[in-house]
C-alpha cells in the first residue's frame, strides 16, 4: 500500500514497523514476550508466513481472522513444517469473542473483549468470570444503544 494510506490508517500506533516479507521481517524485529498479535494479512499465504514467524517468538496472545477452511489450511502447512498441535492451539481461531458482531467494528470490538479477556487470565485468572461479564455487559450495551437509536429515529414501536 502507499506510504500515505498506511501512515494515516496507523497514526494511533504506538509502533508501526513495516516489513517487506513477514517471516523474516518479523523474526527480525525486537518485539516484547508479552506482546498481543492479530493477524489479518491481504493473503493466505502472508498470514501463514506471519503465524510463523509469531509461533517462533514469546507472547501473550495471538489470533488469526480468517474462515474455518482458511484456518485449517494453514494450520496443515504448520504441522508439514513441524509445528506442533499445542503450539497451534495457542492461537485464538476464530478471533475475538462470539458477540454476534457482523460489521467490522462489532468484529474489532470482539477482538479487543477477548485480548482484554486474554489479559486478566494472565493475570488474575479470571477467564470465565470475565467472559462471562464482557458478553453480558457488550450485548446489553449493543440492546440499549439500538433501543436509544430507534427512539431517537420517531420509532415508538419496536419491531
Amino acid at each position: 500500500r502507499a506510504p500515505e494510506i498506511i501512515s494515516e490508517a496507523v497514526s494511533l500506533a504506538d509502533r508501526f514497523e513495516r516489513v517487506s516479507d513477514f517471516r523474516s521481517g518479523l523474526c527480525a524485529l525486537d518485539i516484547e514476550p508479552e506482546a498481543y498479535y492479530v493477524l489479518c494479512a491481504y493473503s493466505h499465504a502472508a498470514d501463514c508466513a506471519a503465524l510463523q514467524a509469531v509461533l517462533d517468538k514469546s507472547w501473550a496472545y495471538a489470533g488469526m481472522v480468517g474462515s474455518r477452511t482458511k484456518i485449517d489450511s494453514i494450520f496443515s502447512q504448520l504441522r508439514q513444517k513441524g509445528y506442533t498441535n499445542a503450539q497451534l492451539s495457542r492461537v485464538h481461531t476464530p478471533i475475538g469473542l462470539d458477540l454476534g458482531g457482523e460489521t467490522p467494528a462489532e468484529i474489532a470490538v470482539a477482538i479487543m473483549a477477548q485480548i482484554i479477556a486474554n489479559s486478566m487470565e494472565s493475570k488474575n485468572n479470571f477467564k470465565a468470570y470475565f467472559f462471562r461479564r464482557a458478553s453480558c455487559f457488550l450485548r446489553g450495551f449493543a440492546l440499549y444503544y439500538w433501543l436509544f437509536l430507534k427512539k431517537m429515529n420517531g420509532w415508538d414501536r419496536i419491531p
